[in-house]
C-alpha cells in the first residue's frame, strides 16, 4: 500500500511452523575401550550432542521502504 513514496510490509516466515534442521556437524565413531568393539548409535547420539542445530522458529517481519523522488 504506497503513499507518498513509503511501502509498508509484513511478512512472516515458516508460518506452517515447519521443523527443519540448518546445519549439522559430522560426529565420529568410537570403540569400546573393553571389547574393542565399535560403540552403536545408542552411544554416539548420547556423546553427540551439539551436533545438530534447528532452523529458525516462525518470524514475523514489519517494516517501511522509503523512495525519495
Amino acid at each position: 500500500m504506497p503513499r507518498d513514496g513509503a511501502v509498508f510490509f509484513f511478512e512472516v516466515k515458516n508460518l506452517l511452523d515447519k521443523t527443519y534442521i540448518a546445519s549439522a556437524n559430522n560426529i565420529t565413531d568410537s570403540i569400546n575401550a573393553a571389547t574393542g568393539l565399535q560403540n552403536p548409535g545408542t552411544v554416539l547420539a548420547n556423546t553427540g550432542t551439539g551436533s545438530i542445530y534447528a532452523g529458525a522458529p516462525r518470524t514475523f517481519v514489519a517494516g517501511m521502504r522509503l523512495a525519495f523522488r
